[in-house]
């Protein structure tokens, strides 16, 4: 199933069935009158049906979880993607998939999703979803005694079909999101300890990965890609080209270059690419098991805001991230060192989340006014063994908007 098809299907499909859901919700709960009490916790179940990314950004808070609830089952639900990787990060007892290849098989799917979840019998189902109004609507279908979610102003309805609701802070590090939602769920006593879990969590993905690559093989991991939930997150192709060429004279031919990505779409993008011996494109042809082996050995990821920025930002690796339409401050975390943002910054910037159509109708300026000779300096500086550690925000300028572009024009009719 196309995401824009999801997406359609999620706002008039989930708000129609959301409304009267509610309905219906608070009229059995002031009638069952159910147990809401936090203990006890037999089984836990995850909900994320969308993102990668995302999924790798909770990692750390899952794991905390798993931690805190030792004896406890944890489940999760998500679509073939999302699943993935949740099969490979090993922090579930159980996965039950849900194929979203298509509607009907979605809706049967569903069904059997549903009748394993009330097999189990679940004490708390959290749902990572943040936009989503039909995961809200099958998370009140799993009857799980607790349901948490995010409070959230374009999900209203959220709050009369969970029990539990979080404050979504848009302007936060998402990470810190989850870290608030999962700790919901303590039996312990013990407020959750985010950041060691996180350092254990990275500490554990590189014993489980093993490199691909010999030790004294140096080489640099480049995502050109952003997958399909945005392509305005791309960082044009010819930019990540003239890079490679700079640190090719920069590094006198000292590092290769691993080229990466997923699916057929991503793989006509990268097509021709950089045609140097020391250049592998490998797009389309990695497990998400090779590609997750290959980020945490390498000397360095540079990545467009996607899945394979996110899985390096789980590790210890130095790390250069590309963002235009999403605001960086809310997918990296800020204390992490070895890690340098260019954020293309300009008037419309940033607007994933915020509208249906972005402003640039998918020529995305932002990531134009980031410059390959930019990253290039933050390629010298992370590789440098005297370059400096700490965390660092670059803002493109490359661009200049009255020269080229003037954002905001969202549309212009005569009939309105």
């Amino acid at each position: 199933m196309k995401l824009t098809t999801k997406r359609v299907l999620d706002h008039y499909l989930g708000n129609f069935c959301l409304f009267f859901l509610s309905f219906l919700v608070r009229i059995l709960g002031s009638i069952l009158r159910r147990n809401h009490d936090t203990l006890p916790v037999d089984s836990i179940l995850i909900l994320k049906f969308q993102g990668i990314g995302s999924l790798a950004i909770a990692a750390p808070a899952i794991h905390a979880l798993r931690l805190r609830c030792q004896n406890s089952k944890i489940i999760f639900w998500g679509t073939t993607s999302t699943s993935l990787f949740a099969r490979e990060s090993d922090l579930f007892d159980e996965i039950i998939e849900l194929n979203d290849g298509g509607p009907f098989r979605a809706i049967l799917s569903v069904m059997a999703g549903l009748y394993r979840i009330y097999q189990i019998k679940i004490d708390w189902m959290v749902d990572l979803e943040v936009y989503s109004k039909l995961s809200v609507l099958l998370g009140t279908l799993t009857l799980s005694r607790n349901r948490a979610g995010f409070a959230i102003d374009s999900v209203r309805l959220r709050r009369f079909n969970h029990t539990h609701l979080v404050f979504f802070n848009r302007h936060q590090y998402l990470g810190k999101a989850y870290d608030r939602l999962l700790g919901l769920i303590n039996i312990d006593g013990q407020p959750p300890s985010f950041s060691e879990a996180k350092t254990h969590f990275s500490k554990q993905l590189k014993k489980q990965f093993p490199a691909l690559m010999p030790p004294e093989k140096k080489y640099i991991v480049i995502n050109p890609n952003a997958g399909e939930l945005s392509l305005e997150r791309r960082w044009p192709l010819e930019f990540f080209e003239q890079l490679i060429e700079m640190l090719l004279v920069q590094f006198r031919n000292e590092y290769n270059f691993i080229i990466i990505g997923s699916g057929e779409y991503e793989r006509n993008h990268c097509e021709g690419f950089n045609k140097h011996s020391l250049v592998t494109n490998m797009v389309d042809s990695l497990s998400l098991s090779e590609t997750i082996r290959y980020i945490l050995h390498a000397d360095l990821l540079i990545s467009n805001d996607s899945a394979p920025l996110h899985l390096g930002l789980l590790s210890d690796v130095p790390v250069i991230g590309l963002f235009g339409p999403t605001f960086p401050e809310v997918y990296v975390d800020q204390n992490r060192p070895l890690t340098h943002i260019h954020y293309g910054e300009i008037y419309c910037s940033p607007c994933i989340h915020y509208w249906d159509t972005t402003p640039c109708r998918g020529e995305n300026h932002c990531m134009h006014s980031i410059t390959a000779e930019q990253v290039c300096l933050s390629c010298v500086e992370l590789l440098s063994d005297k370059g400096p550690t700490d965390f660092k925000i670059k803002y493109g300028g490359g661009l200049k908007d009255a020269d080229r572009y003037y954002p905001g024009l969202i549309y212009a009719k005569d009939d309105v």
